[in-house]
This record gives C-alpha cells, structure tokens and sequence, in this order.
C-alpha cells in the first residue's frame, strides 16, 4: 500500500499508509476537515522483494534444449527442486540432517 502525505487547510501534515480507494476517506486529526489534501504519494512499497529474472539453472539436470532447467521465479524453482527430490541448502530440515551427520561421524571417529 502506498504511503499518502496529507496537507489540510488548516496548516496540519501529517502521512498514512491507505489503500488506494480508502484514500480520500479521511478527515484531518487536528480540526476533523474532509477530505484533505492529497499533498504527497510515495508510492515506494515497503519491504516487498521482487522476485528472481528467469534463468537456466543446470545443477538440477538437463532441459530439453540441453541447457539446463529453465527457472522462471522463486516459486517455479521450489516446485522444481521439489519435483527433483532436492531440498534448499539453508532449509532447517537440511540443516538438522547435517548436524546430525556431524555428531555420528565425530562420535565413530572418537579414540
């Protein structure tokens, strides 16, 4: 949602976060004027990530075209991987499972 930086006839300024059709239905917080001024929209969003260009990823194995598997986003490569049996290299699961080989191994190796 955009941030709106609201001006009242009054002199007051103040900014909210609104959706777009919610933002003229405010009224000043110091005299209570509808509808302020719409004096400024940031339109910046807020902690959203874009997600990943299209690429060919050939640790997964070959594609048709012999390149490798083409990945057209985050959710495409999960369901990918996911198909593959692979699992993501930071995933909690993966790294409880290395953990656990390296406590076995050390306690084999032990004198």
């Amino acid at each position: 949602m955009p941030t709106y930086e609201y001006m009242c006839r009054c002199g007051t300024v103040w900014d909210e976060v609104r959706t777009i059709k919610g933002r003229n239905s405010i009224c000043c917080p110091k005299c209570g004027s509808m509808p302020p001024h719409v004096y400024q929209i940031f339109t910046t969003p807020r902690n959203i990530i874009p997600d990943m260009p299209a690429y060919y990823d050939r640790g997964m194995g070959r594609g048709e075209d012999g390149k490798g598997v083409h990945i057209r986003g985050r959710k495409h490569r999960r369901d990918e991987m996911r198909k593959r049996g692979l699992v993501e290299a930071g995933d909690e699961s993966t790294i409880r499972k290395a953990k656990e080989l390296l406590s076995e191994h050390a306690e084999r190796n032990r004198p």
